[in-house]
């Protein structure tokens, strides 16, 4: 979340902490923050395991504003 970078910076150095993205995607491990970022990196998940139609169909329902963004690779 926005609101803790400091904070992850500060406690977790080693950490890289990625700002300006809902959501990261690194094959094996995809994180988010916020519940807005949640659900975009759940329609990403569907979009991956499932398919980009599943995804925009589910964003479509849920009247979700979601665009699919490139794989947030680090």
């Amino acid at each position: 979340h926005w609101d803790d970078i400091a904070d992850l910076r500060r406690d977790f150095p080693s950490l890289n902490v990625v700002e300006n993205t809902p959501w990261v995607d690194q094959g094996r491990i995809v994180t988010s923050a916020g519940i807005s970022a949640g659900i975009g990196m759940s329609l990403h998940l569907v979009s991956r395991l499932h398919s980009l139609e599943l995804a925009t169909r589910t964003a479509r329902q849920m009247e979700f504003d979601w665009q699919p963004l490139d794989r947030q690779l680090l």
